[in-house]
Formats: structure tokens, C-alpha cells, sequence
């Protein structure tokens, strides 16, 4: 039977059920979170939020929650402060890669200018900051070095790898500060504030590192493959210029090869496998065995996946990196 929660076919009815719910609440106070007597930033501030979007942010919130209580104080907040980060981060990239469209509508500085999208998204920044000082010192620290990854990772993408980089190691040293940064930001705080079993918030840091730095290299793939009117960017946006978060840039200058592009492809497959093994377990701690057996069932050959990762120098950030 399919799952009420999109995107996560294999997760527990129950647990699914309780999230949908939390994600409606979150909705509302992502739009209270934006409430201003301003009569433009009233409408510039939820221009994105109204577009739409998947949401995954605060669901990981809630997924990282669940190993406590869901229900603790700050989880809803943190839900809310994430997603808030997120839509920030997205007036600046559009400005930055002269995007026209975001989510099947127009961009806001495509209709306003850079300078009030710019300014937009700091106001969006400010409000987030306002909610990790609610939540405490510990939030607020956190949220300061994520801010920090995003920054770097935008900066880096910017002027690109050095003569002495590699550059497949660079792109994905961006995709793992420019998106995965907060994600790892989301599994850490759900998992913290919820009260999770000792090295839960450690686990899930690593979880949304991973699978973002996977979310977002297949979001680069589709960037280049697909049509504005199914995925609502516009195409090839991130190759308007010479940048190492296009994948075709792996290679230098040239054309996509078959073979950089199936190495992609078997990240993302086999992080995403490995994500939906954890997320299908309906406890936590789950016994060895029983991760061993469930590992077998769902992931491909480990063989593989050390020579892939042995061919490409794949590495992901450590903890503490700034």
C-alpha cells in the first residue's frame, strides 16, 4: 500500500500519519513565522513559501524527532527555522544564477529586482535567527555554522576549484555545504531537541549530510535534463557559467560522459537505498542482525561501491568542518 508520506514509500503507516499532520502545523507557522506589517516583505516573504515545495527539511526534523518525542518543545520551531533557512538561501541562488523561474512561477527578483530579493532573503534569515534564539544557546550555535557552510559553499562554487584541486572533489565539497549542510542541520536538531536515544543526534547529523549531498547531485542531473514545465527551474540554469555544481563541469568543459554521469546516478541510488532501509525500521536501536539482514535486502553490492569510490576520490564533509 503506498505511503501517505510522499517521497518515503517504505516508512511505518503510523509514524507517516503522525508526520502529515505535524507538517500541516508547520505550514501554519511557517506563514506566521513571515507575518510583518510591511506591505511589501508581506508579500515578497511568502512569494516562495506560496509557490510550494517538498518540505523535505522539516519532515527530516520530524523523521530525527521520532526517535524521542516528537512532541518536545523546539522540535516544531526547528521544523519551521530549517525550512525558513532554506527559502532564504533561494532568493540569493536565483539572483546569483539569474534564475527566471523557482517552482512553476517566476522568480522573485524576476519580478521585484536583485536588491529586494536580496534583501527578502535576509529578512527571511533574520526570522530564522529569531526562532533558533527561541529554541536556546545550543540551536543558536548550530544554526551559526550552517549559515557559515552555506556562505562558504556559495563562495566556493563561485570562484570555483583551484588549479591544484580536483574538481569532482570540489563539486561535491559545494553540494555538501550549499544543500547538505542543512540537512544535516535538520537530523541533528529533531533528533537533540526530541530527547533521542545517546549518539542519535551524531547518527542523523551524518544521515542528512549524506543524503543531502545525494538529493542535491541528482537535482543538478534533472537541472540539465529536464523541462521547465515538469520541473519547474529553469534548465541548465547552473551552467551559465563556468561553476563546479554542474555536473558537466566534472570533466572540464566538455560534454556529460556516460560514465560520470552513472557514477552519479550509483551514489545517489545507493544512498537513497540505504536512507530508505533506516527509515522503514519501526524502532530504534534496531538490533545487528536485523540491520544486517535488512542491509542485504535492501542495498546493492557493496563491491561496486568500493570501486566507485575507490575511481573518484568521493569524500563527504567531516563532522566539525567549517
Amino acid at each position: 500500500m503506498p505511503s501517505t508520506l510522499p517521497g518515503v514509500p517504505d516508512i511505518d503507516e503510523q509514524l507517516a500519519t503522525s508526520i502529515v499532520e505535524r507538517l500541516g502545523v508547520i505550514e501554519e507557522r511557517l506563514r506566521e513565522s513571515v507575518a510583518t506589517s510591511d506591505d511589501m516583505v508581506r508579500w515578497t516573504g511568502r512569494h516562495l513559501m506560496d509557490a510550494g515545495g517538498k518540505r523535505v527539511r522539516p519532515m527530516l526534523v520530524l523523521l530525527a524527532a521520532s526517535l524521542g518525542d516528537v512532541d518536545a518543545d523546539g522540535v516544531l520551531d526547528a521544523a519551521v527555522l530549517v525550512e525558513l533557512t532554506h527559502l532564504a538561501s533561494l532568493y540569493h541562488d536565483d539572483v546569483m544564477d539569474s534564475a527566471p523561474t523557482r517552482r512553476g512561477t517566476d522568480s522573485a527578483h524576476a519580478l521585484w529586482g536583485n536588491n529586494v530579493a536580496i534583501l527578502t532573503g535576509d529578512f527571511l534569515f533574520a526570522r530564522a535567527s529569531g526562532l533558533s534564539a527561541r529554541i536556546g544557546t545550543e540551536a543558536v550555535r548550530l544554526h551559526s555554522e550552517t549559515f557559515e557552510r552555506l556562505c562558504l559553499g556559495q563562495l566556493h562554487e563561485t570562484v570555483g576549484p583551484r588549479e591544484e584541486d580536483d574538481p569532482f572533489e570540489h563539486y561535491i565539497s559545494v553540494l555538501s555545504d550549499k544543500t547538505a549542510s542543512l540537512l544535516a542541520l535538520a537530523g541533528s536538531l529533531g533528533a537533540s531537541l526530541a530527547g533521542g536515544p545517546e549518539g542519535a543526534a551524531e547518527v542523523m547529523r551524518r544521515y542528512g549530510e549524506k543524503i543531502g549531498v545525494a538529493f542535491q547531485l541528482a537535482d543538478d542531473v534533472l537541472d540539465l535534463e529536464s523541462e521547465a514545465s515538469t520541473s519547474g527551474k529553469t534548465p541548465a540554469s547552473i551552467c551559465g557559467r563556468e561553476c563546479p555544481r554542474c555536473p558537466r563541469c566534472w570533466c572540464g568543459a566538455g560534454p556529460l560522459s556516460s560514465r560520470t554521469l552513472g557514477r552519479s546516478i550509483w551514489c545517489r541510488s545507493w544512498m537513497v537505498t540505504s536512507a530508505r532501509t533506516r527509515l522503514s525500521m519501526s524502532s530504534w536501536p534496531c538490533s545487528a542482525p536485523t540491520l544486517r539482514s535488512r542491509r542485504r535486502e535492501h542495498s546493492p553490492s557493496e563491491q561496486p561501491m568500493r570501486r566507485w569510490r575507490s575511481s573518484t576520490s568521493f569524500r563527504m564533509a567531516p563532522s566539525g568542518r567549517r
